[in-house]
C-alpha cells in the first residue's frame, strides 16, 4: 500500500461472496498447490474464482467464520481469512456445483485424493482450521495477513482451542510461525506441490504475534 490505511476486521457477509472470491482468486494466482489441484485449469481465472466460491459456500460463510480486513475509507476488502470451527467437516451441498465447475468432472478423483490427504494429516482432536487466507495484491506487505490471523487467534485463545493450517510457501510459513504455528509435515499432492501442515497448540499466547507484520 502506498499510503497509511485505516483498517478493521469484520465478518464477510453472504452478499460479499464474489468480492471475497475475487480477492482470493488474485491472491492465489501463483499458488503452487492451487495450480496443481486445478491442473490444466490453473491459468483459468474463472476456475479459481469458482473454487474459492466453493470454499466460501462450503460452510464458513454461513457460520460467520470468514474474516475480512477493510479499508475504512472505501469499504474495500483488502484481505480475507476463511476458517472452519471445531467439529465442522465436509462440504455443504450448496458448494458442490461450484466445486465441480471449478475442477471439472475429470478432476474429481484428483480432488478426492487431495481431500483424503488433508483429512489424514489433520489431528483428531477438535481444532480450528484455516482453509485459506489471502491479501489483495496491492495491499501485500501492509500487515493485512498478520492482522487477520491475530484477530481470529485472539478469539480462539479465549477457548483454549488448537488450530491447524497448510502453508504453501516459505513466506507464509514464516508468518504462521510468528503466530505460534509449528510445521508438522509436507502433504502429498498432485505434481509434488504439497503444502506444509502446521499446528498451533491450544492456549498459545499471541501477545507478540498481534504486533507481527506480514
Amino acid at each position: 500500500m502506498t499510503r497509511t490505511t485505516l483498517t478493521q476486521v469484520t465478518p464477510v457477509t453472504r452478499g460479499e461472496i464474489d468480492a471475497a472470491a475475487e480477492l482470493l482468486t488474485l491472491a492465489f494466482a501463483d499458488d503452487a498447490p492451487t495450480r496443481a489441484l486445478l491442473q490444466e485449469r490453473g491459468d483459468d481465472v474463472r476456475a479459481r474464482h469458482r473454487l474459492f466460491r466453493a470454499v466460501l459456500l462450503g460452510g464458513p460463510l454461513q457460520n460467520g467464520t470468514v474474516d475480512g480486513v477493510r479499508d475504512l475509507d472505501t469499504g474495500r476488502l483488502l484481505g480475507v481469512a476463511v476458517w472452519s470451527g471445531p467439529g465442522e467437516t465436509g462440504m455443504r451441498t450448496a458448494a458442490i456445483p461450484e466445486y465441480v465447475r471449478a475442477i471439472g468432472i475429470g478432476g474429481l478423483s484428483r480432488a478426492l485424493r487431495v481431500s483424503d490427504a488433508i483429512d489424514a494429516h489433520r489431528p483428531a482432536v477438535p481444532h480450528w482450521y484455516l482453509k485459506a487466507v489471502g491479501v489483495a495484491p496491492d495491499a501485500v506487505g501492509g500487515g493485512i495477513g498478520g492482522t487477520l490471523l491475530a484477530s481470529r487467534l485472539e478469539l480462539i485463545d479465549t477457548t483454549g482451542s488448537p488450530a491447524y493450517l497448510e502453508s504453501s510457501n516459505d513466506r507464509t510459513t514464516a508468518l504462521y510461525r510468528r503466530h505460534g504455528f509449528v510445521p508438522l509435515t509436507r502433504l502429498p499432492w498432485p505434481d509434488g506441490a504439497g503444502p506444509t501442515a502446521m499446528w498451533r497448540a491450544g492456549g498459545t499466547a499471541s501477545g507478540e504475534a498481534r504486533h507481527a507484520a506480514e
